[in-house]
Order: structure tokens, then sequence, then C-alpha cells
């Protein structure tokens, strides 16, 4: 403060006069006798204000007093190897160190705050000017400091903070979607999905299968950080998430393995258009189709690959019992798989007519002639009489028998695609009048 009054009080039966002076006697201010001084301005420091009075008589006294004014505040401020405001460190320390001007200090207090409060006060008055507060657990500090001198003023810094982070980041929460041991699906999308603590995180990554992931094949959502992958062929992957924080702190979740079996490829053998056997007779046309989820199946008739030639055409095969099967041989992702089914092709049932042409009986003279046909269009037609194979001399010929009753079969022999078949008949000849 400003001390701005001189306040005195003088007697003398004789007095003549009064001054003073605030300079040591350089500059003498005459006044009143008796009158106390305002509106005066002390300086920086000590000050030696005096007031003096004489008599008529020639005598001179002087009354001084000394005080000393000091209304500056102390100047300080933060110096070389103190961390910025908001700053963020892997280490366990914190080190202030301020500039302080002050002729009259007293003494100078560094405090540091943590999350909860006041953590720690050191005052030195042996114009100490640096600090190092160690072994601090992970956290976020504030720090100040103050300096006061001998009249009561005080100046402080401002209040900086500073974030201690040692700890690296931790993984958890690990989902795979599908799920781990899934089979093979054409198009499928692959989520793998890690949890990761870190209140300054810098960088994520994923190491898949040998490639490294950053930035964009990443997302993030609440600290839950997603990779995804497209169509994956079946076989084990290995893949580990790693993070480091802004600190430097880095850290890997470990190696993991995700495993996509093989998928059942879906065969299928179709006869005529039905996954089941097939019954049919001879003539009928036929189709045999394999068919799969995947490419590279093969058609097998009775273990001979026909899949170029007979695979979903249309077919008429001799009768016969056939056995067909669809093949994949499985690859990377499908395993291997067939179906099969059993065609039938049954012989077409045969018929014979025998016939003549006159009706029986006929009188001695008459010729007659026996003939033959069939609806089996492969086999042999055999004309016997009385159990005697007459094909080459009687079938289909004019021949005149004696008189008597005459047995004939007529028979075609049975084929790949027609069944055995025979006509039985007789035939009476009459002896004629003489």
């Amino acid at each position: 403060i400003n001390i701005s009054t001189l306040n005195y009080t003088v007697s003398d039966a004789n007095l003549q006069s009064c001054w003073y002076n605030l300079n040591n006697g350089e500059t003498n201010i005459t006044i009143s006798c008796g009158q106390n001084i305002t509106g005066l301005t002390s300086s920086e420091g000590s000050n030696t204000w005096r007031t003096y009075a004489n008599d008529s008589a020639g005598n001179v006294n002087v009354s001084s007093v000394t005080f000393f004014k000091d209304s500056i505040n102390p100047l300080i401020s933060f110096g070389v190897g103190t961390a910025n405001d908001g700053g963020s460190f892997n280490r366990n320390w914190v080190y202030v160190n301020v500039s302080a001007t002050e002729i009259n200090e007293v003494y100078i207090t560094f405090r540091l705050f943590n999350s909860t409060g006041l953590f720690n006060t050191t005052t030195y008055t042996n114009a100490g000017r640096t600090i190092n507060w160690t072994n601090l657990i992970d956290g976020i500090y504030y720090y100040n400091v103050s300096v006061n001198d001998i009249a009561g003023n005080i100046n402080i810094t401002s209040t900086r903070n500073i974030i201690l982070d040692g700890a690296k980041p931790s993984f958890s929460n690990y989902t795979d979607n599908p799920n781990n041991n899934s089979a093979y699906l054409s198009g499928q999308i692959y989520r793998f999905n890690a949890t990761i603590s870190e209140t300054s995180i810098s960088r994520v990554g994923i190491e898949f299968n040998g490639l490294n992931y950053t930035g964009g094949n990443i997302t993030n959502i609440s600290n839950v950080y997603i990779f995804n992958r497209t169509d994956l062929g079946a076989g084990v992957y290995s893949y580990y998430w790693w993070a480091n924080d802004t600190n430097g702190n880095y850290n890997t979740s470990g190696m993991r393995t995700y495993s996509i079996g093989k998928a059942n490829a879906d065969v299928r053998m179709y006869l005529n258009g039905v996954r089941s056997g097939l019954n049919v007779i001879y003539g009928t046309g036929t189709n045999a189709s394999a068919i799969a989820n995947t490419s590279g199946v093969i058609l097998y008739k009775d273990g001979v690959d026909v899949t170029t030639s007979d695979n979903g055409l249309n077919k008429t095969l001799g009768a016969g019992d056939y056995n067909y099967t669809a093949y994949y041989a499985g690859n990377q992702n499908y395993s291997l798989m067939s179906e099969t089914y059993f065609l039938n092709v049954s012989k077409i049932s045969s018929s014979v007519t025998l016939s003549f042409n006159a009706a029986s009986p006929q009188t001695y003279g008459t010729a007659i002639n026996a003939s033959c046909a069939t609806t089996n269009l492969e086999g042999s037609l055999k004309l016997y009489r009385d159990g005697i194979d007459v094909t080459s001399n009687e079938l289909g010929k004019s021949i005149v028998l004696g008189a008597g009753t005459y047995s004939y079969v007529c028979n075609a022999t049975s084929t790949k695609n027609y069944t055995f078949a025979q006509h039985t008949n007789s035939f009476v000849i009459n002896k004629a009048d003489p």
C-alpha cells in the first residue's frame, strides 16, 4: 500500500518555523507548525521521513520515522523442463521448474493435485526453484507454484495439468462371427471384434494371416474394434490385434486362430428330374443329371465318366441295370460328396401271332401256308411243326400235307431288349374222298 500521511506533534513557547523532507534532506518543504502532512507518495523499498522545528532562539530539533514499502507482487513463471498444459507422458514423475523475481522473498510453495484433491505441498525458504515428484501412479495431475514476499504480497502461476500414462492398451471381449469352426459359405462376411481399453489410443491394427491392416480397414464403435473379411476359404487363419497410445505404450492381443471347416457339397443325382431310382421299359427316353452347388461335379455311369456325353442329355438305353453316380471330389472349401441311384430298363414284352392261309380243317390236297408275325424287332422267328424246325422250308410257304392233325409253334427269340414269346396252334387235314 502507499504511505501518504506524516503525523507529528511539536511544542515550544517560542516556536518559529517547521519543515519536513522525504529524501534525506535533499528537498526541505516548509509547513505550518503542528500541521500534519497528507497526500504524500512513499517509495518502494526503505523510506526515512523527517520533520524539523526551530524556535526564535535558534534551537533546532528533528524527529524521523523509517519504514519499508513493498507493494509490488513477486514475478513467477514456469521455466524450462516444465511440461506444457494438457501434456500426456509415459512416465511416473512430474517435474516443475519456475523462474521467480522478488528481492524480499520469504518462501515459495509447490502444490500437486490428483483427481481426488491435494496430493503434496512442498515449501522452500531457500529460493528453491525446482521440484520432481516421483513414483506417481497413472492418472491426471494438476500443479501450480506460488511465491510470497515479506510484505505479504503473493503471486501464483497458472494451474497446469499433466497425464501420466505408463499402462499399455488392453484387449478383451473377442468375438468372431460366424463362430470359430463354422463351415465354409461362399460370399460369407467374417467379422472379428475386440474391445481395446485405452484412454489415449493412437493407432489400432490387426495382423491377419501375415498381412497388416490399419486405418480404413478397421471400424471403431465405442472402443469395440471391428475387422471384416469376405469369402475366406476353408482353412486355419492366425491373427492378433495390436494398439499403441499417444505416449508410445504398445501391446498386442497375443496370437489367435480362426478355423473355417469344409462345407458339405450339395451334390444331387436326378433321373428324369427325380432324386430317386427309376424303372422304365425299353424305348423310354431317360435323362441322367448330376448337379452340385460348386463346379467340378462328374457323372459316372457304371463307373465310367460320361459327364460330357450324357449329363443332362436325353438318352435311350438298352434294357439292363445302370448305376448312376453324381460325384464331387472336393477341394479347399468343399468335402468329397456323391449320390447314387439306379436306373432299371426292362425288356419289352414280345408277342407272336401264328396264322394260316385257310381255316382248319382242310381236305387233303389243299395247300396251306403257315406265317408268323411278332412285335420283337430284334429277335428271330422260328416255326415248328410237330416239334421239328421247319422255318426255312415252310414258314410263309404253301405246302401240301398228308391227312392228319399237326401241332404248330411259332416263337420269337429273347434279345437284349425284348422278351421271348410264342404262339401255338394246330391244323387238321382230313382224308379226301376216293
